[in-house]
């Protein structure tokens, strides 16, 4: 049987996007999310699981433009393992590649702004913000 690689999360923003370019120039986007753990027998809270996720190309630009701390989101990727060594200590971490992300809800609004505003700087009603991102 073959192994199957596919990851699929629907999750909160713990920090705003981090953009940077590889020194080929391709973009890149790291993102980290909180998944909230389903209630127990009583409902208590059971906390949250924290994934490490980077998109790369259009996708990262968009991640980095749209998206930002406490926004909701859903990621179709794969996961990926990095090991490295640094002043004599090895360290590895596993983090999910990213394919698609596609923007739930509308951006959180600042308490008291005008509606009239475009949820996302730069758009109108003939530009509305992308709901799918895909790598």
């Amino acid at each position: 049987m073959q192994d199957t690689n596919v990851v699929s999360i629907t999750a909160r923003l713990t920090r705003d996007p981090e953009l940077r370019s590889t020194p080929s120039g391709k973009s890149v986007c790291d993102l980290r999310v909180a998944i909230g753990r389903r209630g127990g027998k009583n409902g208590e809270d059971r906390g949250a699981a924290f994934v490490d996720v980077r998109t790369w190309g259009m996708t990262a630009e968009l991640c980095a433009r749209y998206l930002a701390k406490g926004r909701h989101i859903s990621i179709t990727g794969r996961i990926e393992h990095d090991e490295w060594e640094h002043k004599g200590s090895k360290y590895q971490r596993v983090y999910v590649v990213a394919e698609h992300v596609l923007f739930l809800g509308a951006p959180e609004r600042a308490a008291g702004s005008d509606d009239t505003e475009p949820d996302v700087p730069g758009t109108t009603d003939a530009q509305p913000e992308p709901a799918v991102a895909t790598a």
